[in-house]
């Protein structure tokens, strides 16, 4: 009878010690639950941040497009414009008489008497 009850004592020592610990599994897995919902709902802020700042980004590159679209075009309208600045002074060098070509930087003014 006595072995029994020790047989019986040390079960139920083990019931209690398998008991506890499926109590605080429990709670460890309440605990993981609740993190998992907080690393989920971190995780959901992270990709609207991301999404904003790929958004942001394309707006930038689009500006950034558009400023050497209009740099281009700026350069294209220098090189013409040079283009007609030396194609203009040929014509004035062409159609005036020898000698009293205009050198770049200097008036029309004829050179006084000395």
């Amino acid at each position: 009878l006595a072995s029994c009850q020790e047989q019986l004592a040390a079960r139920a020592a083990r019931i209690q010690e398998l008991e506890d610990a499926a109590a605080a599994n429990a709670q460890d897995a309440v605990l993981a639950s609740e993190g998992l919902a907080e690393l989920r709902e971190q995780v959901a802020g992270l990709r609207s941040e991301l999404a904003a700042r790929e958004d942001q980004l394309a707006q930038l590159e689009q500006a950034a497009q558009a400023s050497t679209d209009k740099l281009a075009d700026r350069e294209a309208q220098v090189e013409q414009l040079e283009r007609d600045l030396s194609e203009a002074r040929e014509q004035q060098h062409d159609g005036e008489p020898e000698g009293q070509q205009l050198d770049e930087g200097t008036s029309d003014q004829p050179p006084a008497a000395e």
